[in-house]
């Protein structure tokens, strides 16, 4: 692993899904480096607490991100203000920004756990391969280390300032200790290191070679797909065991006929819960491969027909749920909510 080599006269871009995620991953060279780095924070993070309703969370994540630019002082900061948990949906989002003024960008690892974190990476690998351009591009380790890193800085002298970087989260801190989480990683790479300081960051340099972007996005939304089932499948039972019942929710908005969108997994799912239920009754159910799929029982549509009003439209493909949404308001549907917003307990 090689030091990592920053010249005076070098302009750093880091780039952050979340607020806090620049902290987390590169808080130390951001700390000996502030006056030559941008911070660029793509999402407001509405998503990362269960302590708070997500209007709530977005203002207050936004607080503790301005109160730590303000601790930081770096030369330049920009908020683009997506909503969390929907980067995928942004893949060209830095397309148009001039990136040729950087030497160096900072990005979250292409490869972590987090479907944000790996959208991040794709939203700066394509603005720099649709501006042509080569510069030093590095990914860097938040909640998992990387599998190959590359080059390491010694951020001994600047690990409290980190420190208080990391702390200026606090919303963050009252679920899971990030901080600790941090403070471990970067004393595990001294140590790999044997450097004599007692804490250091590692980062990948990343090939620029403009790999497949079009495979890894399919992958990756195959991947959110699934972890978003897997969430949904989860808030279900665990809703179920605390006394919540869907048809009552149903009946309490005043809801006695619905329809369902999409007809996948979820959609086959509530479909069957429904039935079970028949106070509220299921007319139809939408979905664009009507044609070619099959349904007992409740008529299957194409949102191409002319469809009948009904009390409330469920959405259950939530990884295009805006879309949808958006296209159906269009057609007279206007009371629209989503699986997992139906199963919320409020």
């Amino acid at each position: 692993m090689n030091p990592l080599v920053i010249n005076e006269n070098e302009k750093i871009l880091i780039i952050a899904p979340h607020p806090d995620d620049e902290c987390i991953g590169v808080g130390g060279l951001l700390s000996q480096y502030a006056s030559q780095c941008d911070v660029w924070l793509l999402t407001n993070g509405c998503r990362g607490s269960s302590q708070y309703e997500i209007s709530q969370l977005n203002d207050i994540r936004k607080a503790e991100f301005l109160r730590e630019m303000r601790m930081l002082n770096p030369n330049e900061f920009r908020i683009f203000d997506f909503e969390d948990a929907t980067l995928s949906n942004h893949e060209e989002c830095l397309d148009e920004e001039d990136l040729s003024v950087y030497n160096k960008i900072f990005v979250t690892n292409k490869c972590d756990r987090h479907a944000d974190h790996r959208s991040a990476f794709r939203i700066v690998k394509h603005a720099l391969s649709r501006q042509q351009l080569q510069v030093d591009l590095y990914q860097y380790e938040i909640g998992q280390p990387l599998q190959q890193a590359t080059h390491y800085l010694d951020i001994s002298q600047t690990v409290e300032q980190k420190r208080q970087l990391i702390c200026c989260h606090e919303s963050q801190l009252q679920e899971f200790d990030y901080c600790k989480l941090a403070m471990s990683l970067n004393a595990y790479r001294s140590v790999f290191l044997q450097l004599r300081g007692g804490y250091a960051e590692a980062y990948c340099k990343e090939d620029i070679d403009y790999m497949d972007m079009q495979q890894m996005l399919f992958l990756d939304k195959r991947i959110q797909r699934q972890n978003l089932a897997i969430e949904i499948y989860e808030k279900w039972i665990i809703s179920g065991f605390n006394g919540f019942s869907i048809e009552k929710k149903l009946l309490d908005m005043g809801v006695s006929t619905l329809a369902i969108y999409g007809y996948g997994k979820l959609g086959r799912l509530f479909k069957r819960y429904l039935a079970g239920h028949g106070e509220v009754r299921l007319l139809y159910i939408i979905d664009e491969r009507a044609e070619s799929l099959q349904s007992e029982g409740v008529p299957l549509v194409s949102p191409k027909k002319m469809l009948e009003r009904v009390d409330l439209l469920v959405i259950t493909v939530l990884e295009e749920c805006e879309t949808i949404r958006c296209s159906m308001h269009q057609k007279g549907f206007y009371n629209i909510i989503d699986l997992k917003q139906l199963l919320e307990d409020k």
